[in-house]
């Protein structure tokens, strides 16, 4: 419960700011802007005050995430991998916009990849990702869990009892998702979005998020 309520607190406070940034952004334009979220789900937008939006293209790997509510005219969803974006480089988007996806791609090559990718999509970002020295890892919700060896964590990851990633019932499994996610540090977001002015979501004093916004001074300063 405590835990819910705390990850709502954020969200809300990451999603004002991404509010503002919208409506600098469609004010600096002189119109309703254009949205590309990658790796996102259209849930997430129905909880985000969407004015000045004319369009969101939601994109993932994954179909069951593409799917929009007809009702919802102004979401579309289409096919796409993080790595290659480059079908929506000339669509006029206004702003990218990403979370929690980065940190799933499994290697530092392919992490520069998709940071370049976002970077060429839209001139104005929103880029968001668990921080790597946040005491629990924020996919298991294990305490200390992601600073161990990862020998010891294939072998921990079946057994220690964990909210998300339920299904681990060997370590063929544990070893996929384990590489799958890789935290990131301050320093290592910041070289992926160089320019970015990086915001830190902090709880008692620790850093549990990091967010990158680069294409409207103003908005970033806020």
């Amino acid at each position: 419960m405590l835990v819910a309520k705390l990850q709502s607190f954020f969200r809300k406070k990451r999603n004002q700011r991404l509010v503002e940034l919208v409506n600098h952004l469609s004010q600096q334009k002189n119109r309703p802007i254009k949205v590309l979220d990658v790796g996102g789900r259209a849930e997430f937008w129905k909880t985000v005050d969407v004015k000045n939006i004319e369009k969101i293209t939601i994109t993932n790997i994954d179909p069951a995430d593409i799917v929009v509510d007809p009702n919802a005219s102004w979401i579309e969803g289409e096919y796409a991998n993080a790595l290659d974006l480059s079908s929506f480089k000339t669509r006029g988007f206004d702003l990218v916009v990403s979370n929690s996806v980065i940190e799933h791609l499994q290697t530092w090559a392919n992490m520069k990849v998709c940071a370049q990718e976002l970077r060429s999509v839209a001139d104005a970002g929103f880029i968001q990702t668990p921080s790597f020295w946040f005491p629990v890892e924020q996919h298991f919700m294990i305490p200390f869990f992601h600073w161990l060896p990862n020998p010891l964590r294939v072998i921990l990851l079946p057994v220690l009892p964990r909210r998300g990633y339920e299904d681990v019932p060997n370590v063929d499994i544990a070893r996929s998702y384990i590489e799958e996610i890789n935290l990131l540090t301050k320093p290592e977001f910041q070289f992926l979005f160089p320019g970015a002015q990086i915001f830190q979501e902090k709880l008692i004093g620790l850093t549990k998020s990091y967010t990158a916004v680069w294409g409207h001074d103003d908005a970033a300063r806020q």
